[in-house]
């Protein structure tokens, strides 16, 4: 039976009261509550910071983390596919992986997310030769919004099973050949139905090296920095939006790629600079994270509303710990793409479409003007919108996913390599304090939104954006197969909360 309980994102945001807490133990009673609920929601690790999830008051939702299985899809022995089910969190993955000798594609710097919730809203890592995370799966197993069940392949990457077929659950409808089902499911925002497992690619174990360099963003060339997304396996720089007292803005520049290690023995650094330094061990990285951790839960009490002129000097002073004084570090996979540090932080990401330097430069251009507009010296901190956190480039390939913020697909042609600009602010305020300070913390990322629109750039779904009627059709070229697909797989519209009607998702 379910429980009754009032609902509340990752940060206590977007509250939904007398929500129905469903807490499945099989894909057959999964099934069985989708037949018996008329408006449903499934929440992950309620990581989305927006409404893109939230279950509509006095509606019912799905809990699916009892479903966290993680094992080598069965007849595929020697591919390293792996099914995954949909509950579990990428943590929980990585570690079943480590002990199978395997490893995740790629990840984002943080691990607390249920893989499925991660996956359905394009999250991504770094990497300007790598795709988001749903780039990584060949076949989605789910329940649709009639309760029946589906098993649905990539066309284009047929899974070579040994006897011809997958194991398949009985009364489950395996769909092969249908190019625009499976790139609906790649990005779904939770209304097409329950996605129950995912088989996914996987690599063999292995280890990254990593150094992270500050500098300046003026002293950064945008050729430089398009080139450097290019060499190495994953590259991404933190900008400080308040200039130091030179005028420049303080970055951090992380450099990772894979270490090999050869039958004598010996590592080899991918793309290792010459007289780049030999590893330090790597318990210091992790005392550098927990210094980092209390610095960042620092940052989140202090007093920015008392001295906003101070923060932008804190943070470039936070850069400097976690360059570690520029030693490199050597760990598992996720141990070194995991960063977790714990802060509490409302985000805006948008994805922009590179079609090379200039494109790099006017958008951080236009986020460092619209910051210093919103943070003048001498101003009332009530008329103020203070930077409390760097925002962050990473450079990701496009995927062929229908509505991937990455999608290759965009009104203006097809794009190959997106920029990915992450402008969180750390401590989010209660209403009293909103109430007090009026343009914190969405005033800069408004304007910067309002400013950079026209050049195709697209908002994550699953943060903070200002998405309004209309605008889906022209970010998103493949929006009306998606939603034919939709309309296939749950008629009755189960999946459908107010956030995504208001957008024009369903």
């Amino acid at each position: 039976m379910p429980t009754r309980t009032t609902w509340t994102d990752w940060l206590g945001q977007n509250p939904a009261t007398d929500v129905r807490t469903w807490r499945p133990g099989s894909v057959d009673e999964l099934a069985q509550i989708v037949s018996s609920e008329p408006k449903l929601k499934v929440i992950g690790a309620g990581h989305a910071d927006n409404r893109v999830a939230r279950p509509d008051d006095g509606t019912a939702m799905i809990d699916p983390t009892r479903l966290d299985e993680v094992g080598f899809e069965p007849r595929t022995s020697g591919t390293g596919l792996v099914r995954v089910a949909a509950g579990a969190r990428i943590r929980e993955v990585n570690d079943a992986l480590d002990r199978m000798g395997r490893g995740l594609v790629n990840m984002g710097s943080f691990d607390e997310q249920t893989i499925s919730g991660a996956f359905a809203t394009g999250t991504h890592g770094s990497g300007a030769k790598i795709g988001p995370l749903c780039d990584s799966v060949r076949a989605v197993e789910l329940v649709d919004g009639k309760g029946q069940r589906w098993r649905v392949d990539d066309p284009d990457r047929p899974i070579p099973y040994s006897g011809g077929a997958p194991v398949l659950a009985p009364g489950t409808t395996w769909v092969r050949d249908d190019r625009d089902l499976f790139r609906s499911l790649g990005v779904h925002a939770g209304a097409l139905g329950v996605v129950t497992a995912l088989v996914i690619d996987t690599l063999p174990a292995y280890q990254l090296w990593e150094r992270r360099l500050v500098g300046t963003w003026e002293g950064l060339k945008p050729k430089t920095l398009l080139d450097r997304a290019a060499t190495f396996r994953h590259y991404e720089v933190l900008v400080v939006p308040q200039p130091g007292p030179d005028g420049t803005h303080a970055i951090l520049e992380t450099f990772r790629d894979v270490v090999t290690t050869g039958p004598n023995g010996k590592q080899t650094f991918e793309n290792r600079p010459p007289k780049w330094p030999a590893p330090s061990p790597l318990f210091e990285r992790q005392l550098l994270l927990d210094w980092a951790r209390l610095g960042t839960q620092f940052v989140e009490l202090l007093e920015w509303r008392r001295d906003p002129d101070k923060v932008g000097g804190r943070l470039a002073k936070g850069l400097d710990v976690l360059s570690a004084d520029g030693k490199l570090f050597v760990g598992r996979s996720d141990q070194i793409l995991m960063l977790r540090l714990g802060a509490r932080a409302h985000g805006f990401e948008m994805a922009v479409p590179v079609a090379g330097p200039k494109t790099i430069r006017d958008v951080v251009a236009t986020i460092l003007e619209r910051a210093a507009d919103w943070n003048r010296p001498g101003e009332q901190p009530e008329q103020r919108c203070v930077s409390t956190s760097p925002f962050a480039l990473r450079f990701v390939k496009a995927s062929p996913q229908f509505l991937a913020p990455q999608s290759a697909e965009t009104a203006a042609g097809t794009v190959d390599l997106w920029c990915m600009i992450e402008i969180p602010r750390l401590w989010f305020p209660t209403d009293q304090e909103s109430a007090r300070y009026p343009h914190y913390p969405n005033a800069v990322v408004h304007d910067v939104w309002h400013d950079v629109t026209p050049q195709g750039v697209r908002p994550h779904w699953g943060q903070f954006n200002f998405l309004q009627p209309g605008d889906l059709p022209r970010l998103y070229p493949n929006l009306a197969k998606w939603q034919a697909v939709a309309a296939r797989l749950d008629p009755d519209e189960r999946f459908v909360n107010a956030w995504d009607r208001r957008v024009g998702l369903r």
